[in-house]
Parts: C-alpha cells; structure tokens; sequence
C-alpha cells in the first residue's frame, strides 16, 4: 500500500485499508456541529466541501472530524471574545453618555432617535432603514455621533433647522413649551438652559426667549 495522489487505484486501496468509504458519503463522513457554539461559527456548506477534499486526500474521518472541530472551538472563543469586547464598549459608550447627560440620559437618546425619524421623513427613507442606522455599531453606539443628533433633535424641536423644510409646518412654541424647558428634566434644553457653563446655554437661552416673546 502506498500513499500516491496522482495514482487513483493506489488511493483507493489507502482509503480501504484506513476503513473509509470507497465512495464520497456526506452524510457517513461528515461530522456533527459541537454543541453550544455561537451563531454563525459552524458552516456546514464549508464543512462539506473540506470534508469532500479530505476524503479526497484519504484523511480518516475520525482526523477530519478532530480538525474541524478543534477550528469550530477556536473560532466559537474568538468569537465569544469579540462578543465581550463589544458588550464591554457599548456599556462604556453609556455609561460616558450617562455622566455627561445624568437623568437626562434618556431624554437625549430620544432626542437623537427623534433627529433621524424626522430626517427620514424629510427625506424619503423607509423606518426599516433608519432602525439599521440605529443598530449600526458606527452611528448608533457612537458617542460623539449620539450626542450631535442628540443636539440635532433638541434644535429640529423648536424650529426647522436651516435648509431643510420640516413636516407639518412650525414647531411647537410658547410659554408652556418655555415653562417645560425650565422646569422639565426631560426637555432636551433643559440641562443647557439651566447650567450657565453648558456649551448649548446661548442656544438654549434665545430659545426660552423666543419662545416666551422676549
């Protein structure tokens, strides 16, 4: 018995007497995905055509099996790993926003889901597509981008913002909308309007002005 790639009587006599089949079987050759691994680690197209050029090259299942799934291990922890990292930023991302905003935490998130609805409207594209925007890891998990449409969301609130023509006319304004900037936590300009060394405070001072007829 000898091991000859280019001699196909040789290779068949190699793979009978390493027990293989004499034909290609998918179903008797390849193994089973392991247990417990995350989504998207195990390609069973992968696994056959692999499978398929092993049994080409006379690999015993049992090795082939050994390989596979020792790659499947590694990559499941990869995997599990990247995972984590990605958990452990996002929590970062909030708890950085979470110290900047405090209880309004909330309120500008909403503030910057509200900018790009209402940016989606303007321009035509679908809720679907605004909700892959949110779940982009690049937009929707980044700091700066959530605190600039928070911003966004907080001026579009009061008054069209300039060069873009907002749906249903004018914002909402008077004294009951200046009375909730002061007096609302919620109020995407209340943290600006009522700290005096808030970046925004100009902004959110001519706001209460205009609103209040000053």
């Amino acid at each position: 018995m000898r091991y000859d790639l280019g001699d196909e009587a040789a290779m068949t006599a190699w793979r009978e007497a390493l027990g293989m089949n004499k034909e290609f079987a998918g179903a008797e050759f390849l193994p089973a995905a392991p247990e417990g691994l995350p989504e998207g680690v195990w390609d069973a197209e992968a696994v056959e055509v692999l499978g398929r050029k092993a049994w080409e090259l006379g690999v015993p299942k049992e090795a082939f099996a050994g390989i596979v799934h020792e790659f499947a291990t590694r990559s499941a922890e990869a995997q599990r790993a990247a995972d984590a990292a990605e958990a452990e930023r996002v929590a970062a991302v909030k708890a950085e926003l979470e110290g900047l905003w405090g209880d309004g935490y909330g309120a500008h998130v909403r503030s910057a889901v509200s900018a790009l609805e209402m940016l989606a409207k303007m321009t035509g594209v679908s809720g679907e597509e605004v909700r892959a925007v949110v779940d982009d890891p690049v937009i929707g998990t980044n700091p700066v981008m959530i605190r600039l449409l928070a911003q966004m969301g907080a001026m579009m609130q009061d008054e069209p913002a300039k060069g873009l023509n907002r749906p249903g006319g004018a914002a909402a304004g008077g004294k009951a909308e200046a009375e909730r900037m002061m007096h609302d936590p919620s109020h995407p300009l209340h943290e600006a309007f009522m700290n005096p060394n808030h970046a925004n405070h100009r902004y959110a001072d001519e706001q209460y002005n205009r609103l209040m007829g000053f």
